[in-house]
């Protein structure tokens, strides 16, 4: 073999090496990029729902503080499993308490969309209050566009409306 083949297939491999790198890289910041989140009956104080504020990971059960005037809630979604229900705050609403921040509205993307950039599939987005019932299954996904304007990926993994569950999977898309 020449010294010039050699010398070329050593390259290839260093390229090859390289690129396999960048892909272990990519897959693993897609893999943990993501967080989860677990609501269960046992962050249900009173009423079978929370408020959940995605920046914190917070879930905030109904207890009686938050029932109180002028609680603020510093919160993005409204999230009953067990009738089901995934809803974004609005600074109108509530009974319960004072939501702190903008409206939060919601907009679900199919499956297929999950890889690609926001900004690819932004003016195809429909934005509501609320996802319909038909939506929360596991498996769907839908945008967040939270009450400080950030911006959520989320997927509903795991739901037992029985039971009282729902798992979500979320990221930051900003």
């Amino acid at each position: 073999m020449s010294l010039h083949g050699s010398y070329l297939r050593k390259n290839i491999i260093k390229v090859l090496m390289v690129l396999c790198g960048v892909f272990v890289l990519y897959v693993g910041y897609v893999k943990f990029s993501y967080s989860e989140i677990t609501i269960t009956k046992d962050d249900f104080v009173g009423y079978p729902a929370v408020f959940l504020n995605l920046r914190t990971a917070e879930v905030i059960s109904l207890s009686p503080a938050v029932w109180e005037d002028g609680y603020e809630i510093d919160a993005d979604l409204w999230i009953e499993p067990g009738d089901p229900e995934v809803s974004g705050l609005s600074q109108k609403s509530s009974e319960a308490g004072i939501h702190k921040g903008a409206d939060v509205f919601v907009a679900g993307i199919e499956k297929f969309f999950e890889d690609v950039p926001y900004d690819l599939v932004e003016s195809e987005l429909l934005w509501l209050p609320s996802l319909s019932r038909r939506e929360l299954q596991p498996g769907r996904m839908f945008f967040v566009k939270a009450s400080d304007e950030s911006l959520f990926k989320v997927e509903i993994r795991h739901l037992d409306s029985r039971a009282g569950e729902m798992r979500l999977r979320y990221k930051s898309v900003d």
